[in-house]
Formats: structure tokens, C-alpha cells, sequence
């Protein structure tokens, strides 16, 4: 036999067991009496069996041992004794209920009742659950929850009926609603128990720790409606901030503006305003209602800086919601949260409060056209050239919108340029000075660098110009289609004949100002492009000319001669004589310039006929 740490006389042990008297329970509808369990019949044990060479008495000797680990090892072995453990379960009782705990903190005195709990059980003495249901509703049992949640757990593992374990807990919260809370927020009750303990406890009185067990699994119980949780939630929103997620997870679930008004109540850190409302977004709500909530903020907040952050939060929030597996914009609800951003922005620049408002939303729609390039332009940029059009814009307004469509124009003409060049086009025709024409030359002018794009803007202004003949702007209008003269790629094309032709009609149209297109006709004068057979139709150069030889009524207006323009006649490419058809009209065109007989071209045009 091994050395004894302990040494403990029969008297002393007597005298320990008999202080077990008798125990009462917490309340009638309680656990059983414990004493009155152990008398009942024990399970069939050796009484005089030895392990690790001693009986169980002699284990239990150590129970009152002064040290915690020499306690807590006699337990053990007791344990590992299982039912010929129980000649010792008196001591094992005494060490749960009366030991000395002198000089132990207070979890080194609930590890060791716990361990007298278990080592009960390990012996299947009688009373065992009684006292562990005892244990769970005694609120003097422990200072620490995590002792009753062990207690809640061992319970469950050791078989403890659910329905047992129910009516235990109901009848508690009549008692001690408190404690009764604490074991709640144990985590550990079985699901339907902690259900109907739950619902019993909400709608009684209860403190702070049920408080925080409701918020945190609100999103789980259906026994209170949504209207009730909201208003819960609002209570005590100091206590949901400790736990946001989950609070804001149901808040979500729930899906109303109202609980969204609540979402934002308890949490208003700006830091975390996204993920918010991206929550929402994504859940019953769903982005519209969202966003119009952001823009009603937006509309409502005065300083710009503020304005541009919600703006920008907007933003990101389209792109969130947007993004899916397969990368950006390829989520189901990539099109609402498009749509919803763009049409609160539209918003902002068609009825925003003031002029900083405007000028968020109109920066906003072009950046997102700049960087969303598959858009349609005519949801973004429309508004934009929609206010560039108003009459009530204001120069602030205006000068904005000018300038984000100049910061990169031929990425936002790229991505509709039939769009871009009929409502730019539109401003072109609006225009009653240079100042007014820049914006619309500065965004056709990528256009023009493109062959099939140009041909797309010649088109668009020559349907139109019949209209605008007698106004200035006709002259920046002239001055675009004179652009195709340097586009390469339109040789010989119908859109350098459309345009030669309204190149020679500006010559002798009163209203010309060649202090505005004097460049376009220095550089097309001559041996530029549309002035010259080689690079274009026969009956461009007829356009460019037939006007001043022939229709004196009109007037010569340009800042040089008629006979400067003589020398186009001369001209006579090769591919003329591969073109019987183009060359005939060419030669009849001369003839009837020399049978005119103007002195300017008329000797041109018998050389050149001569020269054929």
C-alpha cells in the first residue's frame, strides 16, 4: 500500500458523515429531496472492492485532505470505481455540499464540486440528478456562470429529461427570474427548453444579462413580432451595441424601414454605415428602399464634404451589391442596385436642394459612366446634357457639368457614340457664341479621329442643319464636318462629300464667322483633304464649289478670294480614269464652269478640260 498523503480517524469520518443532514430542495415543484432519493434501493456494488489497492473509504480519506489536487485525485479514483464506489458516497456528498473550502478561490471550489457532482453520478448513486438539478437552480451554488453552464451541459450529457429540465426552470422563473436568466444565457439548454424559458422570460421583468441574450439571439425567436422586437431593440440600444452583429443581422431579416431606422439608432458609427445598409440591402428590403433612404440623407445634409461621402458610399454600395461569384456585375441584383444609384444621383442633379447637391450627383453619374463603361449612357450622361440644356441651370451648375464631361470624352463617347453624338450635337446647335460651342466641338472631336465614328457625327449634323442654316452655330457645326478632312479612313467617302458640300454652302451663307472656322478652312484650303480630288468625291469637290461659282446672289463671305479656290479643278488623280462614271461627271462639271464664264474659273476649267 502506497504511502498515505492524508491520514484521517474513524471517529473524524463518522462525524464528518453525520453532518449530512437532511437538505432541503428549492421549491415544491423542484427537484426531488436528494436524502429521500438516496434512500432509495442501491445498484448492485461490491462493498469491500479495492482499486489501485485500496477500498473506497480509504480513497475517500483524501477528500478532506488540505490540498485542492489531493481532493480533486480522490474523486477520481472514486469515480473510476463506478458503483463500488458508493460505500464512500456519504463523503463524496459531504465534499458537494459542506466541505471545507478554506483558503480556495472561488472556482478551485467550484472545480471540486463539480467534481463531486460527476463522481456521483460515475457511481450511479440515487441521488445524483437530484442534487445536480438542485446544483442548476441554487443561485448561492456559484459566483461564475461558466460554473452553471457546465452544470446546464452535464446535465443534457448525463440524460437529464428535457421535460424535467423544463419544468424546472419555469417554475424558477416565478422564484428568481434572475437566476433563472443567468442559466438562460448559459448557452447550453437544450433548444425547445431554452424556447419556452426564453418566452417565459421576455415578458417578465428580467436584467441585464437576459437583455443581452435577447438582442444577441433575437434573429431566432419567433414567439415575439416584429413590431415588439423593434421597439425592444430601441430600448436598449446601448446594450445592442455590444452586440451589433447580431442585432443588426435581425434588424435585416425583419427588412422595413422601420428597422432600419432602429439599425441606424443603435449603431452610428459612419465607419460602419456600408456594411450596414449593404446588410439590408441584400436582405427583405432589398437596394431601392435603401438607397432611397442614402438619398434622403444626402438631400437633408448641407455640408458638401458630407454630401460627397454619402454620394460615394452610394457608390460603392452599386458595386457591392453588384459583384458576384463570377466577378463585378454578375449578381442577381447587379441591375436594381444599378439602376437605384443612378436614378437617386439623376435625382440629386434634377431636384436637389441646392446647387452643391447638383454638383455631387453630376460628378457622380459621369464617374460612374467613366468607370462603368457597359452602362448606358443614357441613363448617366443623359441627365448631365439634360441640365447642360435647361434655362434655369445655373452658371455653377453649368460650368460643372462642363467640365466633367472634358475630362475624359472619348471614354464617354465609346461607350454610345451614337448617344454622345446626337446629344452633343444638340448642344452644338444651341450654341450662340464660341464660349457656348467649345464644349460641343471638344466632345465630337474624338469622334472625328475615327472613320465609322465621324461618318456617325457628319450624319447626325447634316440631318439637322437645314434647320440652323441662318444661325451662327452653323458655323462650329461646318467647322466639325471639316474635321473629316483630316480623319483617315474616309478617302473618297460619303461623309467628306456631305461635309465638302456643306463646306462650299458656309462660303456664301451670311451668317458665316470665319473668325471662328477660319483654322477649319486654312487647313482644308488648297491641298487639304476635302479641297482636293484625290482624297475626295467628284461631287464633294463639286459641293465645295458649285456654291461660289454659281450662286452670286448670295455673296462671297470668306476672308480670301473666290480664286483661290480655282485650282481645285486641276486636279486629276488616277483613280479618276479607273471611274468612267466619276470621271464623266467631273468633265461635265467643268464644262459648265467654263461655259459660265467667270473670270476666276471659268480659264481654270478649260485647262482643265483641255488637260483630259
Amino acid at each position: 500500500m502506497t504511502e498515505r498523503v492524508c491520514t484521517i480517524t474513524k471517529p473524524l469520518l463518522m462525524t464528518l458523515l453525520l453532518g449530512l443532514a437532511t437538505s432541503t430542495s428549492l421549491s415544491a415543484a423542484g427537484p426531488p429531496d436528494p436524502d429521500a432519493m438516496a434512500r432509495q434501493p442501491l445498484p448492485e456494488h461490491q462493498q469491500d472492492a479495492s482499486h489501485r489497492g485500496k477500498s473506497a473509504m480509504e480513497h475517500a480519506e483524501v477528500l478532506v485532505a488540505p490540498s485542492l489536487v489531493q481532493r480533486l485525485m480522490g474523486l477520481e479514483r472514486l469515480g473510476e470505481m463506478g458503483v463500488d464506489g458508493l460505500p464512500a458516497r456519504d463523503a463524496v456528498r459531504y465534499v458537494l455540499e459542506r466541505g471545507d473550502t478554506e483558503g480556495l478561490a472561488s472556482r478551485q471550489v467550484d472545480q471540486l464540486r463539480l467534481a463531486a457532482l460527476k463522481t456521483l453520478f460515475d457511481m450511479q448513486a440515487p441521488e445524483a440528478e437530484a442534487l445536480l438539478r438542485q446544483a442548476i437552480l441554487n443561485p448561492a451554488f456559484s459566483q461564475h456562470a461558466s460554473t452553471y453552464q457546465r452544470l446546464v451541459t452535464g446535465a443534457v450529457e448525463l440524460g437529464v429529461d428535457e421535460a424535467t429540465l423544463q419544468a424546472d426552470l419555469l417554475a424558477l422563473v416565478d422564484e428568481d427570474g434572475i437566476h433563472a436568466a443567468r442559466l438562460m444565457a448559459t448557452e447550453a439548454l437544450p433548444e425547445t427548453v431554452l424556447h419556452s424559458l426564453a418566452e417565459a422570460l421576455f415578458h417578465d421583468k428580467h436584467d441585464e444579462t437576459a437583455t443581452r441574450f435577447f438582442l444577441r439571439r433575437m434573429a431566432e425567436f419567433d414567439f415575439v413580432d416584429d413590431a415588439t422586437w423593434l421597439e425592444y431593440a430601441s430600448e436598449h440600444a446601448g446594450l445592442a451595441r455590444e452586440n451589433l452583429a447580431d442585432v443588426q443581422a435581425a434588424l435585416a431579416g425583419i427588412g422595413t424601414g422601420d428597422a432600419l431606422d432602429v439599425a441606424l439608432e443603435v449603431d452610428d458609427f459612419p465607419g460602419r454605415r456600408g456594411e450596414l445598409f449593404e446588410r439590408f440591402a441584400r436582405g427583405p428590403l432589398g437596394p431601392e428602399p435603401v438607397f432611397a433612404r442614402l438619398l434622403g440623407e444626402l438631400r437633408d445634409e448641407i455640408a458638401q464634404k458630407e454630401s460627397e461621402q454619402l454620394a460615394a458610399l452610394m457608390e460603392t454600395l452599386s458595386g457591392e451589391l453588384s459583384a458576384g461569384a463570377a466577378g463585378p456585375g454578375t449578381s442577381p441584383m447587379a441591375e436594381v442596385a444599378r439602376r437605384s444609384f443612378i436614378e437617386a444621383m439623376t435625382s440629386l442633379v434634377e431636384q436637389g436642394p441646392s446647387d452643391d447637391h447638383r454638383l455631387v450627383g453630376l460628378q457622380r453619374l459621369v464617374r460612374y459612366q467613366q468607370r462603368h463603361p457597359q452602362t448606358s449612357p443614357a441613363m448617366t450622361l443623359g441627365p448631365v446634357f439634360d441640365a447642360l440644356e435647361r434655362d434655369d441651370s445655373s452658371e455653377l451648375v453649368m460650368r460643372q457639368a462642363t467640365s466633367s464631361l472634358q475630362l475624359s470624352p472619348a471614354r464617354l463617347a465609346e461607350s454610345d457614340p451614337a448617344f454622345f453624338s446626337r446629344r452633343a450635337v444638340a448642344l452644338l446647335w444651341a450654341a450662340e457664341s464660341a464660349a457656348h460651342a467649345e464644349l460641343p466641338e471638344r466632345l465630337l472631336q474624338p469622334l472625328m479621329r475615327s472613320a465609322t465614328h465621324a461618318a456617325l457625327v457628319v450624319d447626325t449634323i447634316v440631318e439637322s442643319i437645314d434647320e440652323h442654316r441662318d444661325r451662327w452655330a452653323v458655323n462650329p457645326a461646318v467647322g466639325v464636318l471639316m474635321t473629316s478632312g483630316q480623319t483617315r479612313g474616309l478617302e473618297r467617302s460619303t461623309a467628306r462629300e456631305l461635309a465638302s458640300q456643306e463646306m462650299g454652302r458656309i462660303l456664301v451663307n451670311p451668317v458665316a464667322d470665319f473668325a471662328h472656322i477660319g483654322d477649319h478652312f486654312l487647313r482644308n484650303r488648297g491641298g487639304g483633304a476635302l479641297a482636293n480630288l484625290k482624297y475626295n468625291t467628284v461631287n464633294g469637290l463639286i459641293g465645295i464649289l458649285e456654291p461660289t461659282i454659281f450662286d452670286a446672289g448670295s455673296g462671297w463671305q470668306a476672308p480670301f478670294p473666290p480664286s483661290a479656290l480655282a485650282d481645285i479643278m486641276t486636279a486629276r488623280p488616277g483613280w479618276l480614269s479607273r471611274e468612267p462614271q466619276a470621271e464623266a461627271d467631273w468633265i461635265a462639271f467643268l464644262r459648265r464652269v467654263r461655259d459660265h464664264g467667270d473670270p476666276d474659273f471659268s480659264p481654270v476649267a478649260e485647262a482643265a478640260l483641255d488637260a483630259f
